[in-house]
């Protein structure tokens, strides 16, 4: 395991299990901080992934080149299995099936099923994918529609002009440094004491001549462009944004400039675009994530993983009002 999957400390991600305009509750979060509920992750982040090997590692992207492609969900299975080097020296997912399972609850894989039923089809659907797999460790295997995906979105790429110079070409004036792929770690004070943070942050200007930085945020995604403004609300990445941001400054002492979102479209037309974020959008995600921190430590204080802050401030009575008079 990573430093950063070792590291006990809260994320952007995980508070969403406590945000109630999320379906987040105490008691969700609670489970969260026990080891019953992975970080949530979403299309943004998976994807995001994708994106960030365009720029960092283009050769890192093979097709697919086995007979039978595995569904989407098995080869996730397999992929966690290979990814956590749970596998050990075995080439044959017949000798896997404890470590099969473990994998298939993580992902979710047809709970609904008996384990004999999910390991079987594992294997059948798996073990050519799982070898072949085996022999492009480090690769990010891709079916042809993906493949193609990916090639079209990389052409776009290369004809926006910030984005070819900064991330493709990496051409900088003096004093100005890229870094990718960053974790962080840092303590954010709330009403007195100290909760500790981390994040994993896709990219970030460093401007060390004024001691600015500007940060971006990759997004590969169905949803169009002209949605992507109301996405962009209701999906809360203003505070994803705004809590890297204090991450970065204070690991570096520099002060934010600038806000990013890479924007890569995986429909035909792979648009690729850069979005700006407003200052305001930024103060919106610091007052949300600070928000949620307060509760986390309220919570965590109080001993009291039941009832929300709301529930406690009405005694368990809400008002119901209709919106408007008549």
């Amino acid at each position: 395991m990573t430093k950063y999957q070792l590291t006990k400390a809260i994320n952007n991600s995980s508070l969403t299990y406590l945000n109630p305009t999320q379906g987040g509750s105490p008691a969700l979060f609670k489970n969260y901080l026990d080891g019953y509920l992975d970080s949530p992750e979403n299309e943004f982040m998976l994807k995001g992934i994708i994106l960030h090997k365009l720029f960092l590692e283009p050769d890192k992207f093979i097709l697919e080149n086995i007979a039978k492609a595995p569904t989407p969900k098995i080869k996730s299975v397999i992929d966690l299995l290979i990814n956590t080097n749970s596998y050990g020296y075995e080439t044959d997912l017949n000798n896997l099936k404890i470590e099969l399972l473990e994998c298939a609850n993580i992902v979710e894989y047809q709970t609904n099923w008996g384990v004999e039923t999910r390991i079987k089809r594992i294997i059948e659907e798996g073990n050519e994918y799982f070898k072949y797999a085996l022999q492009n460790v480090g690769k990010i295997i891709l079916s042809d529609k993906d493949y193609a995906t990916v090639l079209n979105i990389k052409e776009n790429m290369f004809l926006h002009p910030f984005i070819k110079k900064h991330f493709i070409d990496r051409t900088f004036d003096n004093g100005i440094e890229l870094l990718t792929e960053q974790e962080l770690f840092w303590d954010e004070p709330i009403n007195g004491t100290i909760v500790k943070c981390k994040g994993k942050v896709d990219a970030f200007l460093l401007n060390h001549n004024n001691k600015t930085f500007s940060v971006f945020d990759y997004k590969t995604t169905t949803i169009p462009i002209h949605e992507f403004p109301k996405a962009f609300k209701d999906r809360h990445m203003s505070r994803q944004i705004a809590f890297y941001t204090s991450g970065i400054e204070k690991t570096y002492g520099y002060k934010p400039k600038s806000f990013y979102i890479i924007y890569a479209y995986t429909k035909p037309g792979y648009d690729v675009i850069l979005w700006e974020i407003d200052t305001q959008y930024i103060k919106l995600g610091i007052a949300e994530y600070k928000d949620l921190l307060y509760r986390y430590n309220t919570h965590l204080t109080t001993a009291n993983w039941h009832y929300s802050l709301e529930f406690l401030k009405t005694s368990g009575i809400f008002p119901l009002k209709p919106s408007k008079i008549i």
